[in-house]
């Protein structure tokens, strides 16, 4: 009677989770809810985990026929190029557009399930992804410390979506741009997987949770609170979490929500996840990634194509793919007519993989690539074997309407104001970008410091990073993996401004190994040490560091000596200035004497930028802070309503504010912004006609 009675328990609870398979969409039988018809499976609230032992995304290099590969959630993290395009031979849906949103400040939707297609979400509010939070109750008169932009904790965004018939027999992947902060996706109620990192691109497989018809796709989303109490940041108790990047209330605003593009991307069972490029003297090496997501071996023709206006033709490869297995396949291309990416001539050229099946094309990748070498000599930085100087800026994605949702029109607007002011050199402080600004400065000739958000991180923090939880670790490789073929970016930023001693150097020197494998061009590595006396110099290609001599300490004039005592330690490394400036309140003009007016800021600057140039003879560049007045929540700017007025514009600066304010003779622009528009580059770039 016991095994009688076992059985029937064991054959009960087998056929309550049985599930049948067609190509592709899972059908479930489980008789945990239904809709038209439709049995779902809903995750337990158990399997959501709201911290991470090491993080969530299991990011790891594999070393695939001799090639470094990214690994993200067990397959290799693909192209995000791929953003608005639809490649050939493959299906694309923008899952931008208006969702259902509410907060959930007691954490309680894990547990009522409001990932499930069967909760009602009718009363939720609708808004628009991407965007900010913050900005949903958005008013320049807002009391600091109240409404969305001062809400942290636990929000969710929900909607659905329609799938065809076409996308039944596909590999599908959902790409998120960037989520800020801590992330977890369901899909049909599903628990898939959680990210971490908030501006960082990531990409999920989501095949087997998907059916014809509509589709929901619940998103979680935490930011940590900086301080516990926003109204008195005096003695404001500052909120820290070890694991997070940052770890602690850091310069600049973290905008929160979905805040940067979602899309699915469907593509054949065998795909080209990723293509790595390096081109110069007029010779392209294409990597290509390909990614076998079918339970079968398949045998397939990899064609190469360096595109059009370069004089090279294609190649093909015949290879065979073990079932689930990824393999990567090399080609180089003659490209005889290719004209060299420079600052002055962005020449750019669009590459192409595609895969065949005999004669049938199964799936293509297309990438932007530029043909150009940017290397270290001695002290010097060479552009295509000329000398250059890196005349640059920082700059803080966000504007006053969009946050970090920036639109086209709102990242052409502020990088324009790069090529205005003369400018050759932009670095991301303090994350990564969204792919068109990368695809901008491809474009338009702006060099790129790319950095990730390993910033103002103390011993603690970066001890629990290099032994423990890895996130550092993970954002460089990310940041190395997802932007390496752009022509622009021509340094990688490890990090900002951190503590040294305790685990410090060896820190350092990890991400500096792993920038290196990952890279097939081999780019300088540096970042912006918090002075002079940063312990893992020795590491770095190129020496960065931040100073604000008579802003912060001494005088302008102490520069001069700075530079000196960092050349005499070393003496073969290239020098460059990553942060300096200083604050002006737009329309406060005055003597340059007058602290805070517009006259002393740009003084400044040119103490600054003058004493840097007059040791070109191994300093490499200046980067001034910042391109525009930014939004922070740290204290030291409280009675500026969150405001830093470090810029060469205004907060509200913005394509109508420039027009409206020259409409009525107001001029748009700081004074520094005229004084950087003149101050001249030791070196011009030659363009070889």
């Amino acid at each position: 009677m016991e095994k009688l009675s076992l059985f029937l328990i064991l054959t009960l609870f087998l056929s309550s989770v049985v599930c049948t398979k067609s190509e592709g969409f899972t059908h479930s039988t489980e008789s945990s809810g239904a809709e038209n018809g439709y049995q779902y499976i809903i995750s337990s609230p158990e399997e959501t985990k709201n911290k991470f032992s090491v993080e969530p995304m299991g990011t790891q290099i594999k070393t695939i026929d001799g090639v470094n590969v990214v690994y993200q959630y067990d397959q290799p993290v693909p192209s995000f190029d791929t953003w608005e395009t639809k490649e050939e031979g493959r299906n694309h849906m923008t899952l931008n557009g208006e969702w259902y949103f509410t907060i959930d400040p007691e954490d309680k939707g894990v547990e009522e399930q409001w990932y499930s297609p069967l909760y009602d979400h009718s009363a939720w509010e609708k808004r628009p992804v991407p965007s900010c939070w913050d900005l949903y109750d958005y008013s320049p008169y807002h009391v600091w410390g109240e409404g969305y932009p001062f809400y942290d904790n636990y929000a969710w965004y929900v909607r659905t979506f329609e799938l065809d018939d076409s996308w039944s027999h596909q590999y599908v992947k959902l790409n998120f741009i960037a989520v800020n902060y801590r992330c977890w996706i369901y899909v049909n109620g599903q628990y898939v997987e959680a990210h971490e990192s908030g501006n960082t691109s990531f990409s999920l497989d989501i095949t087997k949770h998907l059916k014809e018809g509509t589709n929901t796709i619940a998103v979680r989303v935490y930011r940590r609170p900086d301080f516990h109490n926003y109204f008195d940041l005096e003695d404001a108790e500052r909120v820290w979490d070890l694991d997070d990047l940052p770890h602690a209330p850091a310069d600049y605003w973290p905008y929160a929500g979905i805040t940067k593009d979602v899309y699915l991307e469907g593509t054949d069972k065998i795909t080209v996840s990723k293509i790595l490029t390096n081109a110069k003297d007029h010779s392209l090496d294409m990597y290509a990634v390909i990614y076998n997501t079918d339970d079968r071996e398949r045998e397939i023709i990899v064609e190469f194509d360096p595109g059009s206006g370069t004089g090279g033709g294609r190649e093909q490869k015949n290879i065979t793919v073990e079932p689930n297995t990824t393999r990567v396949v090399r080609q180089t291309i003659a490209i005889p007519n290719a004209e060299e990416w420079s600052y002055a001539a962005p020449n750019i050229y669009r590459a192409f993989v595609r895969l065949y099946e005999g004669n049938a094309l199964i799936d293509s990748l297309s990438v932007i690539y530029g043909m150009r070498e940017f290397r270290v000599d001695g002290t010097r930085i060479l552009l295509n074997n000329q000398q250059v100087f890196l005349k640059g800026i920082n700059w803080h994605e966000e504007t006053e309407k969009s946050g970090r949702s920036m639109t086209k029109e709102e990242y052409e607007t502020e990088l324009g104001l790069v090529k205005e002011m003369n400018m050759n050199f932009i670095r991301n402080s303090h994350y990564n970008r969204h792919p068109y600004a990368y695809e901008y400065a491809d474009r338009h000739g702006i060099m790129v410091m790319d950095e990730t958000e390993n910033m103002w991180l103390d011993q603690a923090a970066v001890s629990n990073q290099y032994r423990n939880y890895k996130l550092s670790r993970a954002a460089v490789m990310m940041t190395t993996w997802n932007n390496l073929n752009h022509p622009s970016v021509i340094i990688w930023s490890l990090n900002n401004e951190i503590s040294y001693g305790g685990d410090y150097n060896a820190w350092v020197k990890d991400m500096y190994d792993v920038t290196k494998a990952i890279d097939i061009q081999k780019r300088p590595v540096s970042w912006g040490a918090r002075d002079t006396n940063d312990t893992a110099f020795h590491y770095a290609d190129i020496i960065g560091f931040n100073e604000y001599a008579g802003f912060f300490w001494g005088t302008n004039e102490d520069l001069t000596g700075v530079l000196q005592d960092i050349h005499n330690k070393f003496p073969d490394k290239p020098i460059m200035i990553t942060e300096n400036g200083s604050w002006s309140v737009y329309g406060v003009t005055g003597s340059p004497n007058q602290g805070g007016s517009e006259h002393w800021q740009a003084a400044n600057f040119r103490s600054h930028y003058n004493q840097t140039i007059a040791h070109k003879d191994f300093m490499v560049g200046y980067t001034f802070w910042v391109l525009k007045d930014y939004k922070t929540r740290a204290g030291y700017n409280f009675d500026s309503i969150g405001i830093s007025t470090m810029g060469t514009v205004p907060w509200t600066y913005s394509k109508e504010f420039r027009d409206n304010a020259l409409k009525i003779g107001l001029d748009p622009h700081k004074v520094v912004y005229y004084a950087i528009q003149r101050a001249e580059n030791p070196y011009e770039y030659i363009v070889d006609k």
